[in-house]
């Protein structure tokens, strides 16, 4: 195994023979069997050991466990201690899910510290099995038929060559000794529930089931590897990105026959789900205007793209005073200032200028409503704001976005758009209040 082993750090490219690297060790088979390779084979190597203190004496007995072995092999060990129970209810999330957060977090945590160039983690082929069936199970795509991967930025997995019989295999003919955890008998977790129900089943109908599942796996891979080129490709062309929105080309997307599975590979970082996807492209042809969310962003379908930006709270209206010079909502900044150099344009250098002597303070900065409206530069009629928007065509999404303008209940500015007929400057004007419209970086 010893053999094995070797190869596959070598078939993976992992330049670990003159690089620290930090071994999780749990105590139990897979992981000292991981501890005893690394040694064996001469490498420089530090243990991280994480008590969860979920059973009690056990886990004390665990822990106790790995500091003696290492101090055997005089190995370096840290060992942190977690209240694990109370970071669950805390972050309402599982046990398992809790202890993984936590584990993963020191890991990194020492690495960086310990300038470790990659962190060990013991997992093997049947673990990669296992996740592969708890993925067919949850209905996950072709990117989750493929195990576990080898590599993960600086964590690696170097015993996911071998079996748990060859494991055994190996810890038997060196005399390796380890600690079992109960709760690995317990058939309430899925996890178990496969290892000890579904995968012997499974065997019974192909006793080669470990290596048949493995090379499905490895032709997965070459799939999900096209997909990602694929979807690239597609980005590449048809997705514009800028800093607060993503925008598909609706076109595009409607020449592929698997809609949903493009638009879910677009656009599944977003917190989107695959039921999501499947509810959008059948209302991609239909009226622009339909909204979806995720627990993060929303999607806009508009005339010709699907629009994705972040859900963001902004204040409801801001009051700005004259002496205020610089007033902020949401992702944008005003700057006001009041001068007697009267330019009969209305636009100068990027500040849009109105007659002082028609602003009354304080002024009303505010997102626009339905019903508002306002006359714009160069009519003498009012007009609804929604009316003026589709006019100016503005896209969906970036209409939620627009704010207004206020003098004494009256719309002088539909802001970074017109201003009001009412509040222009005219040859008889004195004094001008020159605003300049700025994005605000939060």
């Amino acid at each position: 195994m010893q053999e094995l082993f070797l190869q596959h750090i070598e078939q993976n490219k992992w330049a670990i023979r003159d690089q620290r690297i930090l071994l999780t060790v749990s105590g139990g088979l897979d992981s000292m069997v991981m501890l005893h390779l690394f040694v064996s084979s001469g490498f420089q190597v530090s243990v991280a050991h994480c008590n969860f203190q979920l059973r009690g004496s056990e886990s004390d007995g665990d822990e106790q466990f790995v500091v003696k072995k290492c101090q055997q092999f005089q190995v370096p060990v840290d060992v942190k201690r977690f209240d694990t129970n109370n970071y669950a209810t805390h972050n309402h999330v599982s046990t398992q899910m809790a202890a993984r957060d936590l584990r993963y977090a020191w890991f990194y945590e020492l690495a960086d510290q310990g300038h470790f160039s990659f962190i060990a983690t013991a997992h093997h082929l049947n673990d990669a099995i296992e996740t592969t069936l708890l993925n067919l199970i949850s209905g996950r795509g072709a990117d989750g038929l493929t195990g576990i991967a080898a590599q993960n930025g600086r964590i690696i997995r170097p015993l996911l060559f071998a079996s748990r019989k060859l494991i055994e295999k190996y810890a038997a003919d060196h005399t390796i000794t380890w600690r079992e955890d109960s709760s690995n008998s317990q058939d309430e977790y899925k996890r178990n529930f496969i290892r000890h129900r579904i995968i012997p089943l499974l065997s019974q109908l192909n006793p080669s089931l470990l290596d048949s599942v493995s090379r499905s796996m490895r032709k997965n891979e070459g799939v999900v590897e096209l997909e990602r080129e694929a979807i690239a490709a597609f980005e590449s062309r048809y997705v514009s990105r800028k800093a607060d929105r993503i925008a598909i080309d609706k076109t595009a997307l409607q020449r592929y026959q698997h809609k949903v599975s493009v638009l879910y590979e677009l656009i599944k970082g977003y917190g989107f789900s695959l039921e999501q996807c499947g509810q959008v492209v059948p209302a991609v042809p239909g009226q622009p205007g339909k909204r979806f969310s995720s627990a993060s962003h929303q999607l806009v379908i508009d005339r010709d793209e699907l629009i994705i930006t972040r859900h963001t709270e902004t204040p409801a209206e801001v009051r700005i005073a004259l002496s205020d010079n610089v007033s902020v909502l949401g992702t944008q900044r005003l700057q006001l200032e009041e001068t007697e150099e009267v330019s009969i344009s209305n636009d100068d250098n990027g500040h849009t200028s109105f007659d002082a002597d028609k602003v009354n303070y304080p002024l009303t900065w505010r997102t626009w409503r339905e019903g508002d409206f306002f006359y714009p530069l160069g009519m003498e009629n009012r007009k609804k704001i929604s009316d003026f928007l589709i006019d100016r065509k503005i896209p969906l999404n970036d209409k939620a976005k627009v704010t207004v303008l206020e003098s004494k209940g009256e719309i002088m500015w539909v802001v970074g758009h017109r201003i009001s007929h009412h509040f222009r400057i005219t040859p008889g004007t004195k004094r001008v209040l020159r605003i300049k419209v700025m994005p605000h970086f939060m």
